[in-house]
């Protein structure tokens, strides 16, 4: 990796690691819908930044499956943060999170990403996949949140909405797990991650 690569990755990291933390702070709760969404779609673009990278993604999926501090389940939340990011970024036409929904038709517009949403889909069909969140406090790993999401089928036509699966705040929250990454890869951080009790 060059010089700049590196200088450019650690100015992503610590924008991500900056949003991170105001998630944890209830001010955020208090946003419009709108907002919210505007912030993940952003959030989303800059993580789907970092990890295009060489070999990143790759070093990511293998900590975020590995990881024994950031708790159990950890191949099912790297699922659902994958599929959340491809979704955001490449069907960037939604305003509202209760607008956002997936079918097939939508789905092969985009085939290269669709059939990636697609195979979690299918994958996962009738599953309740379960998963915590954990961030970092005084250099110690902490629960903030578990979260439970049933997978339904998707239909040709018949629009399966997002918000049926999971809350814009539960999607925010899963979006940081990138801060187990941030965490163990070693960027030059300029935030520390203080996510609020």
């Amino acid at each position: 990796m060059t010089k700049i690569q590196k200088e450019v990755e650690n100015m992503i990291a610590n924008r991500i690691r900056k949003y991170v933390n105001e998630i944890g702070f209830p001010e955020l709760y208090y946003c419009s819908e709108s907002q919210k969404v505007d912030y993940i779609q952003k959030m989303a673009l800059l993580i789907n930044e970092l990890l295009s990278g060489p070999n990143t993604e790759k070093k990511f999926e293998n900590l975020a499956n590995k990881s024994i501090e950031n708790g159990k389940n950890n191949k099912e939340k790297y699922q659902v943060f994958k599929m959340l990011r491809n979704l955001l970024i490449h069907f960037p036409f939604f305003e509202n999170w209760d607008d956002i929904y997936i079918n097939e038709n939508l789905l092969d517009w985009n085939k290269s990403k669709g059939n990636q949403i697609k195979r979690f889909f299918n994958k996962n069909e009738g599953k309740e996949l379960k998963y915590a969140i954990y961030m970092k406090r005084h250099d110690k790993w902490e629960k903030e949140i578990e979260i439970n999401i049933k997978i339904p089928k998707i239909y040709k036509y018949k629009k399966v909405y997002l918000k049926d699966i999971l809350t814009i705040d539960e999607a925010m929250w899963t979006f940081c797990i990138i801060d187990y990454y941030l965490d163990q890869i070693g960027y030059k951080l300029n935030y520390h991650c203080i996510v609020s009790a």
